[in-house]
């Protein structure tokens, strides 16, 4: 049984991370780029090789993903986060993830809560995208570097067919309307959402279309493969909800023969 209502207090478990701004505008982002903080650029490749901040790496949001193609679970801890080691995460060194906001699927959302559910203690990610980067750009790449990052984990951000069966969170389901009500666009085994979510799109609520608040209650937010949803627990977590992605999404709950 899903529980209803949000909570209003801020509950991240990522360490001094909770400290520092999960959304940052240009100016701060600048900031961040001058301190030689590692920018991860989400965006295609067309897009990263017109043009990237400089010493930013092109990262995929499928990285430590496992499953197959019609997947967005992350996989073991460790491996993930070797991964992310290998085009230079550092946890001793500040992440700014940039992408195209809105105007794409949420993949730098999907990067910020990868990093903070593998313990990365601080994460930014640029409200806008690139569009709102007024710095200077590059078509150079950067040379390839290796950085230090164990995975410590932070279960309370990651949600599971367990844990929502269980109860006593909010579930928001983020896809699109037409989604919600059955339709399966992205190779889903079969249409529908999960029982007692609530609908209420991505993009729309990047826009401000905030639910009614009712504290103390936390917060699930689920999609197809976990992307979209990654944006709007950003999103929710930057205005001091306390909120758990599940990324596993629809694509598994939807192949689970025990899951309504």
């Amino acid at each position: 049984m899903v529980g209803s209502g949000l909570v209003c207090a801020l509950t991240v478990g990522v360490g001094s991370a909770a400290a520092a701004p999960w959304i940052v505008s240009s100016t701060q982002a600048a900031a961040l780029v001058e301190a030689h903080a590692t920018v991860l650029d989400t965006r295609g490749r067309l897009a990263y090789f017109s043009g990237h901040i400089p010493g930013a790496v092109r990262v995929d949001w499928r990285i430590g993903v496992t499953g197959g193609f019609l997947s967005g679970k992350l996989g073991n801890p460790s491996a993930a986060a070797a991964a992310f080691e290998s085009i230079g995460v550092d946890v001793d060194r500040p992440v700014l993830v940039v992408g195209e906001w809105d105007r794409g699927w949420g993949e730098e959302g999907r990067i910020a809560w990868d990093l903070a559910y593998l313990g990365h203690p601080a994460i930014s990610v640029l409200e806008g995208g690139m569009a709102a980067w007024v710095g200077a750009t590059t078509l150079s790449l950067p040379a390839p570097t290796r950085g230090r990052f164990p995975a410590q984990p932070k279960p309370g951000l990651r949600a599971t067919v367990a844990s929502i069966q269980g109860g006593g969170s909010t579930v928001i389901d983020v896809r699109e309307r037409a989604e919600f009500e059955g339709a399966t666009p992205y190779g889903e085994a079969r249409g529908g959402h999960i029982p007692g979510a609530v609908s209420l799109p991505w993009r729309g609520l990047l826009a401000g279309d905030m639910p009614a608040a009712e504290p103390r209650v936390p917060l699930t937010v689920y999609c197809t493969g976990g992307v979209r949803s990654a944006m709007a627990w950003l999103w929710l977590t930057d205005r001091g909800y306390s909120v758990a992605n599940y990324d596993g999404s629809w694509w598994e709950w939807a192949r689970e023969v025990t899951a309504p």
